[in-house]
């Protein structure tokens, strides 16, 4: 059985950091896309909203702050992790710039 990671507000240094949902094997990397995010923030708001963004799509959900984005991907049925190097590279690979060539 996989451990559960508990993310806590300290977790989040900066924006960038990539998270993917546990049920990510690292077999098929167009799921993994799927299930890939990118932690951002929006600077124009005091203190700074935080947003987690689809890696497949772009799709950003907005958070009011650190803590609510903890308790969103600490009680999500599958989990989160930090993203490995290797899994950034993969589905980052996979996934491309989609523009045309």
């Amino acid at each position: 059985m996989k451990e559960r990671i508990e993310f806590a507000p300290v977790d989040l240094q900066g924006s960038g950091q990539m998270v993917i949902r546990r049920s990510y094997t690292g077999k098929d990397k167009v799921f993994g896309v799927t299930v890939a995010y990118k932690v951002g923030y929006l600077p124009e708001f005091t203190p700074s909203k935080v947003l987690l963004i689809s890696l497949a799509d772009g799709m950003a959900t907005l958070f009011p702050s650190k803590e609510a984005l903890c308790n969103y991907l600490n009680t999500d049925g599958h989990g989160f992790r930090p993203m490995t190097a290797t899994e950034i590279r993969d589905i980052l690979g996979k996934q491309g710039n989609r523009f045309p060539r």
